[in-house]
Parts: structure tokens; C-alpha cells; sequence
């Protein structure tokens, strides 16, 4: 199982592909959410129906929201999928990470465990927040991240994916 985290916070990481404005949904395995006008699903990925992942991107040459969520069709501990996720960051060299502690959130009214974040991405400071919960006999992992600089022209966008956001 924990080759398949691996494999999601990989393929996640190396998914940054140029995307077109369109509302997109997704509503799959009883799971769903809407993307924003500006904001398209651009990768998914069905792991053999024991887990998936999608990303979902703000469209734009200079855009920079992201927004990932996978999950796992079993039960994992939440601190330790972060901390899968966290592993999976070594790939930025120099990037001057910086994790806080893992904290107890909410995304959309689920408990969650999260831990934010911050980066350097080619000379642009970002921020993000991984979070992790539990919802519909699923381990879900939900990754947002953005400039700082496209902070304000990102929140309406993970708002709106956030509210939508629904497991059966």
C-alpha cells in the first residue's frame, strides 16, 4: 500500500501539464467535485480500483493554483500518508522547504489531518497544505498549493472545489 502513496505523491508532483478553461466535474467511485471556470482536470489515474488520483489545475501561462486529491480504497494512518507525501517532496533540491507541524483541520466539514508547507519553485514562493482524512471507507489526501504572489486570485477557485467536494 504504501508503494501505491508513493506512486500517487510521484505522480502528482511530476503532473504539471498546460490545461484550457473550462468548468470541468468529476463524479467517479462516489466521489465528486466541480472545477471552476479557469480551472481543468488535467491528469487521472485509476490504480487497479485500489486507489486514484487527479489533479486539478487554474488554467493560464502564469497560473499557479494546483489542486490534487487521491485516495486509497483501504484505511491508512492519516499522520503517516502525510508523512508518505512529505517524503515525496526530496525531489526539490534547493527548494528551501519549509513543513510546519501536522495539525487537526477540516476540508469541506471532514476531520482532517493537514500539514502546510512552503517553497521556492523556480524563484516563485509557494505555499500549500496537504490534508488527510477519512470519508466514505477511502483515505483521502488532498494537496493545495499556489504562488504566493496568485494567493488572492487562487482562493475563489479552491473555495469553490473545497464547498463542491463530496464522498458518498
Amino acid at each position: 500500500m504504501k508503494n501505491i502513496l508513493l506512486t500517487l505523491s510521484i505522480v502528482f508532483i511530476a503532473g504539471c501539464m498546460p490545461s484550457k478553461p473550462a468548468k470541468s466535474s468529476f463524479d467517479k467511485f462516489g466521489v465528486s467535485f466541480t472545477c471552476p471556470a479557469g480551472w481543468s482536470i488535467t491528469d487521472e489515474d485509476n490504480f487497479d480500483n485500489a486507489g486514484y488520483y487527479l489533479s486539478c489545475e487554474k488554467s493560464g501561462l502564469n497560473a499557479s493554483g494546483l489542486l490534487t486529491i487521491s485516495w486509497t480504497n483501504d484505511t491508512i494512518d492519516l499522520d503517516e500518508q502525510i508523512e508518505i507525501y512529505k517524503e515525496s517532496f526530496k525531489i526539490y533540491k534547493n527548494a528551501n522547504l519549509e513543513f510546519m507541524d501536522i495539525t487537526d483541520e477540516e476540508f469541506n466539514g471532514y476531520s482532517s489531518r493537514a500539514l502546510k508547507y512552503k517553497l521556492i519553485v523556480l524563484t516563485v514562493k509557494q505555499e500549500g497544505i496537504i490534508h488527510s482524512f477519512y470519508a466514505g471507507g477511502k483515505t483521502f489526501c488532498i494537496l493545495k498549493q499556489g504562488a504566493l504572489e496568485d494567493s488572492e486570485a487562487n482562493k475563489e477557485g479552491f473555495k469553490i472545489i473545497e464547498s463542491g467536494f463530496f464522498c458518498k
